[in-house]
Formats: structure tokens, C-alpha cells, sequence
């Protein structure tokens, strides 16, 4: 039995558009070993082309590749419930304010605020 465990949830983004989400247990037996176990949670095809950017803010998941298109997902019941089209260049940043608004910068400049309490 270990003497201290930690769980992490990791979402992580592909070249070729896919989303995993997969939670991992680490073990640490406090004699320089650790165990971890990793379990999938999700896999998701998100974008045609690679992602670029991922932000999150519970339960809200966004997801941008070069297609310049935001997808938007509900990490409580693991779906899609839509996607932003504002921007006409490639997204490189975005990031959740809390628990109201999602920020997102295109190549372009172009910077949009849009509200959460929607979706």
C-alpha cells in the first residue's frame, strides 16, 4: 500500500486534431518508486487539422487548431456543445476568466471576449 497518492487529469491535443483525456494515478511508496496508473477518459476527433491551443475552466473545455475555430466541449458529461467562429486567422491564445468569459487572440490581432454563462 502506498503512503501517498496523487490524481491528475491531463487533456492534451495532437498534430493530427485529436483531444485525450486521461486521468493518472500516481503512487509514491516513499523508497524512491513510484507507480502510476493511467486510465483514458475521452478521445475526440476536435479539429481537421492540428490543435494549437486548449484552455480550461470547470466544466468548460475550448479547443483551437489552425482552422481558426474554436470547439467548445462539457467535461461533465464528455460532449461537444458547439463552436466560435468570430475569428478569421489562426487562434494563438486563449484563456477562461473565471467562471464568466473566454478570451481568444488570433494571428490577426483580433481579440475576442465571449460570454460562458451560455453554454
Amino acid at each position: 500500500m502506498s503512503d501517498a497518492s496523487y490524481l491528475y487529469d491531463v487533456i492534451a491535443g495532437t498534430y493530427d486534431g485529436y483531444i485525450y483525456g486521461m486521468s493518472a494515478l500516481i503512487e509514491d511508496n516513499k523508497a524512491n518508486s513510484y507507480e502510476a496508473t493511467i486510465v483514458q477518459q475521452f478521445i475526440e476527433r476536435a479539429h481537421s487539422t492540428h490543435i494549437k491551443v486548449l484552455s480550461s475552466s470547470w466544466p468548460h473545455l475550448a479547443t483551437a487548431g489552425i482552422d481558426d475555430v474554436i470547439n467548445l466541449y462539457n467535461l461533465e458529461t464528455l460532449r461537444e456543445v458547439g463552436s466560435l467562429h468570430q475569428h478569421t486567422s489562426k487562434i494563438q491564445h486563449m484563456q477562461f476568466l473565471p467562471s464568466s468569459h473566454l478570451i481568444s487572440l488570433s494571428e490577426d490581432g483580433d481579440l475576442t471576449v465571449w460570454n460562458t454563462h451560455s453554454w
